[in-house]
Order: structure tokens, then C-alpha cells, then sequence
């Protein structure tokens, strides 16, 4: 969460001391800015004590504020691009899917590291659990590119290669006895991103594996920690 400190020095003797404005602004990157207004101040405050007159004065603190008021949001700038380019960070982050043609549930970790300002590439790691005598280890290496949209949300397409390799007597037959097949294939699909905090997000991501004999869809829920 982002904080502002609006810290305002001034003595009444602008001959001798020159007024300060300081404005420090605190965000979850610990971006830090410091503006000092020493001309704008010092000009404001010599007609004001000039003219002695309390109307005047007030009419002067009300130009102020707009100055400190358009100071405040140009300070805030950078932090407000920031947040914004948030969507696209390094993550780690662990999944769950299910596979629909063999009807097995995997587990997973996921890795997100991006190269663009929209563009990512995103390897991982799955092992299907055993199901009708079969198991699976799956390797992935997808690109995303992001689109995000209603602040904290990002929709994207993907694609990339997969390998997996399947285990289980269910392979054997009388013309192959091997219980092993090992398999390249291709992935095309989308997925939505949803920023939790600065820290975590989570992801709903569907896709076809068009590959030899286990060609299917898959779907499958991340949760990433930025970092």
C-alpha cells in the first residue's frame, strides 16, 4: 500500500532561511522521491508577509495546495507505471490438472520468466498420478504473451512443446512389450492470471497436447509467488 509523508519547514524570516517542501513517497518497491520547492515557497511567502493582510495570505495557501496537490501526483507517477507492469514478473508456483482422454490427475511446478514487456516463457514440471494402470511424467516449455486488463487481471494465449513419458501395463500388447512410451507433441492454448497481492497469483489455464497416440485436452490451477 502505497503511503505519502508531506513534510513542510518554514520560519518568519525569509531573509535568512529558505523554506522547504519535502514530499517522500513509500511503495511496495521502496521507491522513494524527494522534491524540494525552495523558489516557489520563498516567492509565496515574501509577498505574503509584504502585504500583511490575513485575506491575502489565504488566498495565497489555496494557490499552495494545488501546487503540492500537482506535486503529490507526479510523485506518484513512477509507482502508478509500476503497478501497472506488475503483471509480468518472475514467479515460482505449484499446480494441479487433470488430463480428460486418460482421465488422470496431475501435480506440478511452474516457473514464469519473463523476457518482453508482455512476454514470458514458462517451463514446468508434471507427474500424472496412476490411473486405468498409467502414470505420466510431462515436461512443458510454453510462451505466454499477456493482455492485461481490469487492472489486476491478465488473459493469454500460449504455445509451445511437451514431452512426456508414459509408464503402465497398459502399453504392453502382443506386438510392443515395452510398459514405456516416450513422446514429443505440441501445446496451443489460453489462460487466465489473477494478482492476488504483490506477492502471489493464481492462474486457470486450458490447452490441447496434440501428441502421437495421447493426444488430448488439459486443464489445470496454478498458484505463483513473485519474486
Amino acid at each position: 500500500m502505497m503511503t505519502h509523508r508531506l513534510f513542510f519547514d518554514y520560519t518568519h524570516n525569509p531573509a535568512t532561511t529558505c523554506p522547504c517542501l519535502r514530499i517522500e513517497i513509500h511503495s511496495p518497491k521502496r521507491l522513494f522521491f524527494s522534491f524540494k520547492c525552495h523558489t516557489i515557497l520563498k516567492n509565496f511567502f515574501e509577498s505574503a508577509y509584504s502585504q500583511k493582510d490575513s485575506v491575502y495570505l489565504l488566498s495565497k495557501l489555496c494557490d499552495m495546495k494545488k501546487i503540492i496537490a500537482l506535486l503529490i501526483l507526479a510523485a506518484s507517477l513512477p509507482g502508478i507505471v509500476a503497478q501497472a507492469q506488475s503483471h509480468n514478473t518472475k514467479c515460482l508456483g505449484v499446480s494441479t490438472g487433470y488430463l480428460f482422454d486418460t482421465e488422470n490427475v496431475q501435480i506440478g511446478i511452474f516457473m514464469h520468466l519473463p523476457f518482453a514487456k508482455n512476454w514470458r516463457v514458462a517451463p514446468s514440471v508434471n507427474y500424472a498420478f496412476t490411473h486405468h494402470d498409467l502414470n505420466e511424467w510431462e515436461i512443458d516449455g510454453n510462451i505466454h504473451y499477456l493482455v492485461p486488463f481490469a487492472g489486476r487481471f491478465s488473459f493469454y494465449p500460449l504455445a509451445g512443446i511437451a514431452f512426456q513419458s508414459w509408464r503402465g501395463n497398459a502399453l504392453q500388447s502382443d506386438k510392443e512389450l515395452s510398459n514405456t512410451r516416450n513422446k514429443f507433441g505440441i501445446n496451443v492454448g489460453a489462460g487466465l492470471e489473477v494478482n492476488l497481492s504483490h506477492r502471489f497469483n493464481l492462474h486457470l489455464e486450458g490447452k490441447y497436447i496434440f501428441i502421437n497416440d495421447f493426444n488430448q485436452a488439459h486443464i489445470s490451477l496454478g498458484l505463483g509467488y513473485k519474486f
